[in-house]
């Protein structure tokens, strides 16, 4: 697999919040224990954690970029800990990219779509 930043924030219709556009990347994967270097880590929400806690998890593994789900307007003010953990992301690892988007289940179907084109 190999595709750029900038084709993710495409098939996505995300947002780059931090990161180099044309930064590559040559795997996936939802689980912060199994990034390999360049992946793109996809967290996801789910009955008992959210993988959004471990986005810094993810980045000290090596993974390129990671996607991340937009607060939504129901959200408590300043955040959880898994919002925190995005946001800490974007300003600690600037060489990593981070994509804003509205559901990162969705975005990763979007992600397999491109990446069989």
């Amino acid at each position: 697999m190999k595709l750029t930043v900038r084709e993710i924030v495409e098939a996505t219709g995300g947002r780059l919040l931090a990161g180099d556009p044309a930064g590559v990347v040559t795997g996936v994967s939802t689980d912060s224990r199994t990034v390999s270097p360049d992946d793109l880590f996809v967290p996801l929400r789910g009955p008992r954690l959210d993988g959004h806690a471990f986005i810094d998890d993810a980045f000290a593994r090596g993974a390129a970029a990671s996607l991340t789900a937009e607060p939504s307007p129901a959200a408590p003010a300043g955040g959880s800990r898994q919002r925190r953990g995005a946001a800490d992301a974007s300003t600690s690892s600037t060489a990593r990219a981070l994509i804003a988007v509205k559901d990162t289940l969705l975005a990763l179907g979007a992600v397999a779509a491109r990446y069989r084109e």
